[in-house]
């Protein structure tokens, strides 16, 4: 066993610095603000403390892509050591990463604090409790972005009220309370799903179509093919009624059938996606229940995003 780790270590100190840092930034998104408090899988792994095993985080997609010469324990064992270098989560022994700070529900210096964003390439002004956000989704530089934590909601108010369009020199883009920062976070997420989308349905798929297959096929404004290989039937998702009717006049010549859902149609399927949400979270919190020892079955990923 004491061989195997050496091995191990040994192939996690080959990676290059930049698939390091792509794996740091990726955990520090599945585990960020924007991310953790809406993803379901992941809220149903946490323990009592709060932290996810690595050995969870590892086999994400994302997290495959970076290090496709790693086996699952070396990709959890990359993890946990960049998670040494997060200034946003923590490491849990023996082999967990944890958020530094609750999630935005628990989160009771929310109302004391203040969400201030600057300009991108601008240093902020030396203010006291000030802590930096990140770019998670691209290049983990700071945005701008910063929380400002006071003493009290009352000092919090007078600041946010009292602030011009610039902090010592510093322009100021946008400047809120942190908790109603997370409220209008809450709202945009709720308002994303079906209205942001339009859906158009297929049935009679081929032998061997597979999600991939769509996204080779380079359908403008394509978001989302919700579907798995070997089943008859799909979904795609496109951002506009255009696009999904610029597609469908390039599907007609596909041996599938293509329809675009109308308004009932399009209720009933998002009701369906958030059932098999519910039942998927379920189920992986009763797997997560009998034991850390236990064999899990490998989980087979539903649907592809298109970026």
């Amino acid at each position: 066993e004491a061989r195997d780790s050496e091995g191990d270590m040994a192939a996690v100190r080959l990676v290059s610095a930049s698939s390091r840092q792509d794996c740091l930034r990726q955990v520090e998104y599945y585990l960020c603000d924007e991310n953790l408090p809406y993803d379901e899988f992941l809220l149903s792994r946490r323990d009592a403390s709060g932290a996810i095993e690595c050995c969870v985080l590892a086999n994400a997609n994302r997290i495959q892509s970076y290090l496709p010469a790693l086996t699952p324990r070396q990709r959890a064992l990359l993890l946990y050591e960049v998670g040494e270098e997060s200034d946003s989560i923590k490491r849990v022994a023996p082999c967990s990463l944890a958020r530094q700070r609750p999630l935005p529900a628990d989160d009771e210096s929310a109302a004391r604090s203040a969400f201030v964003k600057f300009p991108r390439n601008a240093e902020p002004p030396a203010l006291p409790n000030l802590r930096r956000l990140r770019d998670l989704r691209e290049t983990r530089e700071f945005t701008g972005a910063c929380v400002v934590e006071f003493g009290s909601e009352e000092e919090a108010k007078k600041f946010v009220s009292e602030t011009g369009r610039e902090i010592d020199g510093v322009a100021v883009a946008e400047i809120r309370l942190l908790s109603e920062h997370f409220a209008a976070q809450i709202d945009r997420k709720r308002k994303r799903p079906s209205s942001a989308t339009v859906v158009v349905a297929f049935a009679d798929a081929r032998s061997g179509l597979e999600r991939e297959t769509f996204k080779n096929a380079k359908l403008h404004g394509l978001v989302f093919v919700d579907y798995d290989r070997g089943d008859a039937t799909g979904h795609l998702r496109f951002a506009s009624d255009a696009e999904a009717d610029e597609a469908l006049a390039t599907l007609e010549a596909w041996p599938e059938s293509f329809s675009k859902l109308n308004d009932d149609e399009t209720k009933a399927y998002w009701t369906l996606v958030s059932n098999r949400r519910r039942h998927s979270s379920l189920g992986n919190a009763r797997q997560h229940k009998r034991g850390r020892g236990a064999a899990r079955p490998a989980r087979r990923g539903r649907g592809l995003t298109i970026s």
